[in-house]
């Protein structure tokens, strides 16, 4: 994999922080229509995915997406582009396990009111392929009224065999703490956003034996591999996230994109007309409509 700029000219890299806003997030995507960008990456969360979407398509401004996974994006003839599996085949993998293991009978569901378009399409999905005797408590979670001693309480006294929390990485590590330190032997999942080497250090020894779904091979080894996440690592000081390695692999892909004549008007069917591409964990494969085709592991 060649590093360096594009034809011999340097790659800049306009950021802009969205802060969990939809509404902030279509004033970035405005202001990068007005900087010229040729295309975008993110955003992070599925409903602002979905939010945005409206002006992505009216204005004809190519998002890459490494994170967003709810099934409302997939199968749309849009401009935004998918780099993970959707909720349902992340649900499906989750609950086969869950199906596979006699001892749990009640499952206490965690999720973030504030990124429903996520959440609750994660939950459609994971319920449609459970037992239907398979007893549920469903727990919303807002940040912004946090109470997670309380919510862990109520957990524990609910007698809950396992816990799954669909929320993000910080809070889902204190949530770690308070349930394990009321019930060590409790079982907990986290859905991949909450995947993240940050999910040890804010959790401790609490995340030990926590489980999760994912597509990443994270010891996967080659060269380019090797010497990529290593300079992550050096410039960033912690190992690179499933979100890094897909936002890594957007890079690339608008990279190609240009070397191939792409401009902000043509970048989408540049990149549907070239279909396949590296990434580091293998190569990347687009449908018809920009999705990403690929099985989750466990």
């Amino acid at each position: 994999m060649k590093m360096g700029g594009i034809n011999g000219k340097k790659v800049r890299l306009i950021i802009k922080d969205n802060k969990y806003n939809s509404e902030i997030a279509k004033m970035n995507y405005e202001k990068f229509l007005k900087e010229g960008v040729v295309a975008v990456i993110g955003p992070a969360t599925s409903t602002t995915a979905k939010n945005i979407l409206p002006l992505l398509n009216e204005k004809k401004l190519l998002s890459i997406a490494p994170t967003p996974t709810s099934t409302e994006l997939a199968g749309l003839d849009d401009y935004l582009l998918r780099l993970r599996p959707t909720n349902k085949e992340e649900a499906e993998t989750l609950a086969d396990y869950i199906r596979k293991n006699p001892k749990i009978k009640k499952i206490a569901i965690v999720y973030d009111v504030i990124n429903p378009t996520y959440t609750e399409d994660f939950i459609k999905n994971f319920r449609s392929h459970l037992d239907k005797n398979l007893n549920i408590h469903l727990h919303p979670f807002d940040e912004k009224k946090r109470n997670i001693k309380y919510y862990s309480k109520e957990i524990i006294n609910q007698s809950n065999d396992a816990v799954i929390l669909l929320i993000d990485v910080y809070n889902a590590a204190l949530f770690i703490q308070c349930i394990k330190s009321l019930k060590p032997d409790i079982l907990i999942f986290t859905t991949i956003w909450a995947k993240s080497p940050r999910l040890i250090e804010y959790g401790g020894k609490y995340a030990e034996g926590v489980l999760t779904v994912d597509i990443i091979e994270y010891c996967k080894e080659d060269r380019a591999n090797a010497e990529i996440r290593k300079r992550f690592f050096e410039k960033y000081g912690r190992p690179m996230s499933y979100a890094s390695i897909n936002g890594f692999d957007a890079v690339m892909i608008i990279k190609k994109a240009i070397e191939n004549g792409a401009t902000q008007k043509n970048i989408k069917e540049t990149i549907l007309k070239i279909k396949k591409f590296e990434g580091l964990q293998g190569e990347i494969i687009f449908d018809e409509f920009g999705d990403r085709k690929i099985k989750p592991l466990y």
